[in-house]
This record gives structure tokens, sequence and C-alpha cells, in this order.
């Protein structure tokens, strides 16, 4: 093979790593019709660039943005600015959250910020995609790996790790998980207008209808009931599931 492919490898001990796990991928694969698929990838992916633009502005020239499977991985490069990576992070996943539950069917997520171990890997091969054989963006190390094992289990939703509460801006928008490393974060009081989501409607109603307009409404309802109540105020606490 003559031709080389231009990698840049990026190598990080303590970096502040963001990461999107998407919930009923699964049964999205075994029920759903390839369009369909296509469809709701095609909307979150689309959603992933353009909150990322939303949110950032310039500054999401300091990420380093990668796939991990069905999962999307955000690293940050410049790790100066704790604080400011952090809320902004929590707002980026908080804004595409909701932007997901709006897409019919609606799509559910699970988010993560925490601090570790990270390596990518980015091939700087700019082509029309029609003749490309190969694109690729690399991603891994053992935090990620934990990271989407710690999701496993939890309602939608954004977490954190618990070793970061103090430096969040919000701490009474943090709800703990039941014996567990991680915390729940609820939307800022001023994040989002809830009257111009809900409309007319109240949370419960809006959630409802939700889950009657998601592909499998008894998984859906699991992930967003807890999500519901701990955005209420009606939960103190986050119960992990076993799958």
């Amino acid at each position: 093979m003559s031709e080389t492919l231009n990698a840049k490898y990026i190598v990080a001990e303590e970096t502040l790593i963001g990461f999107l796990d998407l919930c009923g991928t699964t049964t999205m694969y075994e029920k759903l019709d390839l369009k369909k698929q296509v469809d709701r990838i095609t909307h979150v992916v689309g959603n992933v660039w353009t909150e990322l633009s939303n949110v950032f502005g310039e500054g999401q020239k300091s990420l380093y943005v990668h796939m991990f499977g069905d999962s999307v991985v955000i690293a940050q490069r410049n790790r100066k600015d704790l604080h400011g990576y952090l809320s902004n992070l929590v707002r980026y996943f908080l804004t595409l959250q909701f932007q997901m539950f709006r897409y019919k069917p609606p799509t559910l997520c699970r988010c993560m910020v925490r601090k570790g171990k990270y390596y990518g890997i980015r091939f700087d091969h700019e082509t029309n995609i029609d003749g490309a054989a190969m694109n690729f963006s690399l991603v891994g190390g053992p935090t990620i790996v934990d990271m989407d094992k710690e999701l496993k289990g939890l309602p939608a939703g954004v977490y954190i790790d618990r070793s970061l509460a103090s430096e969040y801006k919000d701490s009474n928008k943090l709800v703990p998980v039941d014996a567990d490393r991680l915390v729940f974060v609820k939307p800022p009081d001023n994040f989002l207008s809830f009257e111009e989501i809900f409309g007319n409607h109240d949370l419960d109603q809006w959630v409802a209808e939700l889950i009657e307009a998601s592909d499998d409404r008894g998984e859906f309802a699991s992930k967003i009931k807890p999500w519901a109540d701990a955005v209420a105020g009606r939960s103190t606490v986050i119960r992990r599931t076993c799958s």
C-alpha cells in the first residue's frame, strides 16, 4: 500500500472527558427498518455537531470529538480551565438531551463527565465520502471503558463523577446516585423554558406522550420516569437497575 495516512495521536492522563451513550440501541437495531435506523442516527449525529457549535462556539476548537461504537466521546485539549469546561460540557449534554427528546420517535441518552486517562487517533484525510475507503477517528483508554460500564443500568440523564461535584457551579442541582461515585445533574432553572417545551402540558403529561411515541414503551418508561422524578424534585436519589 503506497498511500500513508496522516494520523494525529493524542494521549492524556488527567483530562476531562464527556461520554454520551444512546439508550435502546439494541432494540433499535433489532426492530426498526434500515431507513428508520439511519434517520435516527443521522438526527443524533446532526445534533451532536450543531449543539457543539451552539454551546462552545469557537471553544469547540479546544475539544477532541470521537465516536466509540454507538457513543460519542469529547475530550478537553486545554486542561487549564476545569470549571469552565465542566460547566460547558454539562450544558452541552443537557441541551443535546432535550433536542433528542423532541425527535419523533424520541431518543434517550445517558451522558457522563469525569476525569481520567485517554488516548485518541485522528486521521487527517479530507475526501469525498464516495471515494473514501476508510475514515477513522479512534478513541480509547481505561477511563472510557469504565464510563461505558458505569452508565449501564442508569436512567436517562447527565451525570458527573462525584469528585467533580465541588467544581460544578450549581451544586443544588445535583442528585446522588445510590451507593455510587456518580451524581445526576438537573437542568438549571434558567436553562430552558419548560413552558416552551411542554406547551400547555405539565411534565408528567409530556413524559407520558414521549413514552407513547417511543419504539419500546416499557424500556423507554423505565429510563425516563426516574429522570422526570429527579428533575421535578420528587426523588432525592437515583437508583441503578441491573440492565
